[in-house]
């Protein structure tokens, strides 16, 4: 074998070695199971502090050290049921105030953590300062009028709406399935590619079934229209810099260089940051006498609280609208993430109770009545 040869054949098995290393079973083996830090991990976009940091009011008066919950029938201290479910931060925010603020094991105030599924919340407000832009003129333009692609496969009959309250009839799974479509969009260099790949199930239903894919196909959208600026890009100048971020935020995207954002998972932010997008909510959309998205938005997105009709299952306690949970009985609408992220959003009492953890530990109802007692702590 000549130089030339050996050369030639080297050059194909570099090739061939950076293929499989961006293939989604590679990925999925290197990366194993999803984590609040995968984001240094995978390869991102950044978002720069706000040159005007703003932070709110420490008035910690309560003593959580000391602070007792009822679970399952018996006191407990909420510290250790905090320490026990694996928590990472755990902060409460009443008005512009930050009464309770903890954070466990090595964690600190400006560390990030990966949001999962509360940045569909997120995604949610951008689509919403979009249309306030005029890049979408409504939620009532069919996805196709921005990707094209999906139009000979049916898709001029999904709404943006629908993809807003995952009622698009997507044949997507959500599940662990290493081989399913989840993992794949999770893991995949070629987001675009894979979004595009995405088909609707046999029957003109549109009913509410839980998919990352129909946020992935939003995140899409958004890019689209956007260009030539992309997603975090949006975010820094709509959000970012105006409400005044302490600290760097990041968002994973399926590759370097023209990368996708992923619109369904992966932002990470430090807590107090997260905090300040749902005081953007608590005040309906203003933030510093600016407004930053319309108030038409956040009634929109808050809509179940306000307007029982639209919950069309009654046997359930919830709403998924707008990419939030509402629960209208409690008068609550929630951001939530896997692992135990939930950021719980009171409007009546303007106040806020952001978990960050690295797993449940516990299930959601019990999540719930943790956050109940500690607002009704707080309130007295």
């Amino acid at each position: 074998m000549n130089r030339y040869q050996i050369v030639s054949a080297l050059a194909l098995l570099f090739a061939l070695c950076l293929t499989c290393c961006q293939s989604v079973p590679f990925r999925t083996i290197r990366y194993n199971f999803s984590d609040y830090n995968d984001f240094e991990k995978f390869p991102v976009r950044r978002l720069s502090p706000s040159p005007s940091r703003y932070q709110f009011k420490d008035n910690q008066k309560r003593l959580i050290d000391t602070f007792t919950v009822i679970l399952n029938h018996k006191r407990k201290k909420l510290v250790d049921e905090l320490k026990s479910s694996r928590t990472l931060a755990f902060v409460v925010l009443k008005g512009d105030s930050i009464v309770i603020e903890k954070y466990f094991g090595k964690q600190r105030p400006s560390d990030l953590v990966q949001a999962f599924s509360m940045t569909k919340s997120f995604t949610s407000l951008l689509l919403g300062c979009a249309v306030d832009d005029g890049f979408i003129e409504s939620v009532d333009q069919p996805v196709t009028d921005f990707v094209p692609e999906l139009k000979p496969f049916g898709f001029e009959k999904i709404l943006i709406n629908d993809l807003l309250n995952m009622m698009s009839n997507i044949d997507y799974k959500e599940n662990g399935n290493p081989l399913g479509a989840h993992n794949k969009f999770y893991y995949t260099s070629e987001l675009e590619r894979a979004i595009l790949q995405l088909r609707l199930n046999n029957t003109s239903n549109k009913n509410f079934v839980y998919r990352s894919g129909d946020i992935a196909l939003l995140g899409l959208i958004l890019k689209r229209a956007l260009s030539p600026q992309n997603i975090t890009e949006y975010m820094q100048e709509k959000i970012w810099t105006p409400l005044g971020m302490e600290n760097a935020g990041v968002w994973t995207v399926d590759h370097e260089d023209g990368g996708l954002e992923k619109t369904w998972c992966c932002l990470a932010a430090s807590a107090r940051d997260y905090l300040k997008i749902g005081r953007l909510y608590l005040s309906n959309g203003k933030w510093g006498g600016h407004r930053l998205v319309s108030e038409n938005w956040i009634e929109k997105s808050t809509a179940p609280l306000s307007n029982p009709t639209l919950q069309p299952d009654t046997t359930k306690d919830y709403v998924y609208h707008y990419n939030w949970w509402a629960y209208p009985k409690r008068k609550v609408f929630v951001a939530v993430g896997k692992g135990g992220q939930y950021m719980y959003i009171k409007p009546e009492e303007q106040i806020i109770v952001l978990r960050l953890g690295k797993s449940e530990g516990m299930n959601i109802r019990t999540w719930f009545s943790i956050f109940e007692q500690t607002i009704n702590y707080c309130n007295h």
